[in-house]
């Protein structure tokens, strides 16, 4: 489904080159569920966001189809992103002035598609949070925005979640059902990368993906 090969991705600063990704390949398949861990800076959210065609990398390959998805036009890029991959992140992401189905919906104006007020409706109910729909985020709880991203990163029907430390702010209770409702996914022919510093969470995964870096600023321009 997707394939990075030797990616990575540098930033200059004051003549130093930091390395925010070293090197890195994975190879995702239909169904599997992928942890990647390491150390702060080592480059798992650089590595999703590759992934998931928002960053171009400095080198390495991004394969889909046997096509480089950076070596598309961006329109297509965008289009190819919006039909097959979920993005949910620690922090949410959630639109603060927007109701829950307002927020799960966000993603169809992306992609400039209507008709999915009923898929956002059942996706709300799906994850419990029926009695939300029309809740601010500020009305919710952690565990209750986390399970909103995730409706929202699931309105299209995408092949592939990402997921950035999705756990990083729950109380195990709700860490557990956010990874349960992953599992439903991969269950379902979906695929997960997960990046995360919880050993729980990785270890529920099929394979895991370990970043290591030594020195994150080396050389001078």
């Amino acid at each position: 489904m997707l394939q990075l090969q030797k990616i990575s991705k540098i930033y200059w600063k004051q003549g130093h080159c930091i390395i925010a990704l070293p090197p890195a390949d994975l190879t995702v398949g239909e169904g599997e569920f992928i942890a990647v861990r390491g150390a702060s800076g080592s480059g798992k959210t650089t590595l999703l966001l590759i992934a998931g065609g928002l960053l171009h990398p400095d080198s390495g390959h991004v394969l889909v189809q046997g096509k480089d998805l950076y070596q598309m036009e961006r329109g297509d890029r965008a289009h190819w992103r919006s039909r097959n991959i979920g993005f949910v992140f620690q922090q949410y992401h959630l639109m603060p002035y927007l109701s829950v189905l307002d927020n799960v919906l966000v993603p169809q104006l992306a992609a400039e598609i209507g008709g999915l007020e009923e898929r956002a409706v059942e996706l709300i109910h799906h994850f419990g949070l029926a009695s939300r729909q029309f809740h601010l985020p500020f009305e919710l709880s952690a565990g209750e925005k986390q399970r909103v991203a995730l409706a929202r990163a699931l309105l299209l029907k995408p092949r592939i979640i990402l997921a950035d430390e999705i756990t990083g702010n729950l109380d195990p209770h709700n860490a557990g059902i956010v990874l349960r409702f992953l599992h439903e996914f991969v269950d379902q022919g979906g695929s997960v990368v997960l990046a995360t510093h919880d050993a729980g969470a990785a270890a529920q995964a099929h394979r895991t993906l370990s970043l290591s870096i030594e020195k994150n600023m080396i050389g001078t321009e």
